[in-house]
């Protein structure tokens, strides 16, 4: 990311308060630091504006920089996020190679379309550090648990296509990205399963979203148990967005040959991500014999041990150094890690043993 020289005021008080100008800051990995330490105890506001950054909706002109009993004074400056891009087998942007955080957020464009407010669980991921959602478009069992109906295009009319580009509008707004499943349930709603229904619904998804840099679209999930297969599905060209045929399954290789990138689901167990799987999968080499016939390409680890607030076996850990570990790897072996979690499955907030998870993720290292 590039430095931005920025204008800041802050008040010292409420926004109809005085403003205090305090200069020009240096703003580096979209971490701000506080300019005035007196500000910690008025509960700042900061008021930026610089073309490409996105206005905080918590407060008219800005937002605040600390809660009062916050003790590290620092806050995130949201900005739209640029368009990705593949070269040398990464992720990368205008501003350079990426690793992306993902986070599971099945249900997120299902809130939308029934009306919900969805802005708090945006704001809560971006003020953990991650920076993507993952999406579904279709799901049964899911939706049903809440007592909802079917999640499906149809299920909304007209109004479904509108909430998946708004939903993607307020992702950007909050410097989040969309990771858009389209494939997830497909042998379980009535007529899902027909192939050129499922191409409709990728080119439908990729043509919604065309004009937006922050989303990038996956065939569908763990395709030999959801009724579809991603090797006869094809990506709609000209769009500038990046497709992936999706997962296999648990420890199984993912469809050939890749797209754009490449999905692994690790095993649900103790272990972390697999780093050779990892590695053979970003160096092309997927089928393990050291060919490396498809060329260096992302991989991305899509769903790995999930979090919860009670532990089950082969499915959730409540261990945040687990959650640590499974960062730290999926960065050294790959390019970009999903925090898999029963609260993200229902795009719900987190309670506090999955908070501590989520944070250990973010905040890992290699």
């Amino acid at each position: 990311m590039p430095d931005y020289n920025l204008n800041v005021h802050v008040h010292e008080g409420t926004n109809e308060g005085p403003q205090v100008e305090h200069g020009q800051l240096i703003v580096k990995r979209q971490v701000i630091p506080l300019v005035h330490g007196e500000a910690l105890y008025n509960r700042p506001v900061i008021a930026t504006r610089v073309p490409g950054f996105a206005d905080y909706d918590s407060a008219p002109d800005g937002y605040y920089l600390t809660d009062p009993n916050t003790p590290t004074p620092i806050a995130q400056q949201r900005r739209v996020p640029p368009r990705l891009r593949i070269e040398g087998g990464r992720f990368v942007t205008d501003e350079g190679p990426l690793f992306i955080l993902t986070r599971t957020d099945f249900l997120l464009v299902n809130r939308v379309a029934r009306g919900e407010d969805v802005t708090p669980n945006l704001r809560y991921w971006f003020d953990l550090g991650f920076e993507e959602a993952r999406v579904l478009v279709f799901a049964k069992n899911i939706p049903e648990q809440l007592g909802w109906p079917v999640l499906r295009p149809e299920a909304f009319g007209s109004e479904f296509w509108p909430a998946l580009k708004h939903t993607a509008e307020l992702a950007a707004a909050h410097s989040q990205r969309l990771k858009i499943c389209v494939c997830a349930d497909m042998q379980l709603i009535d007529g899902a399963r027909d192939l050129g229904y499922q191409q409709d619904m990728v080119y439908r998804v990729a043509d919604t979203v065309k004009d937006l840099t922050n989303c990038r679209i996956q065939f569908g999930n763990q395709w030999i148990k959801n009724g579809f297969d991603p090797r006869l599905l094809q990506k709609l060209e000209g769009t500038g967005l990046l497709f992936s045929r999706g997962s296999t399954a648990e420890r199984w290789e993912p469809p050939t040959p890749p797209l754009d990138w490449s999905d692994w689901d690790a095993g649900r167990n103790t272990k972390f991500t697999d780093s050779e799987s990892l590695l053979n999968i970003a160096t092309g080499n997927i089928h393990g014999d050291h060919r490396r016939e498809y060329g260096a390409h992302p991989c991305d680890s899509n769903e790995p041990m999930g979090f919860a607030e009670e532990p089950r076996p082969f499915s959730r850990s409540t261990d945040p150094n687990l959650a640590r570990a499974i960062r730290a790897e999926a960065e050294a072996f790959a390019d970009a890690v999903c925090f898999h979690s029963t609260a993200g499955v229902y795009s719900q907030i987190p309670g506090p043993i999955t908070e501590r998870c989520a944070r250990n993720f973010a905040e890992a290292r290699p």
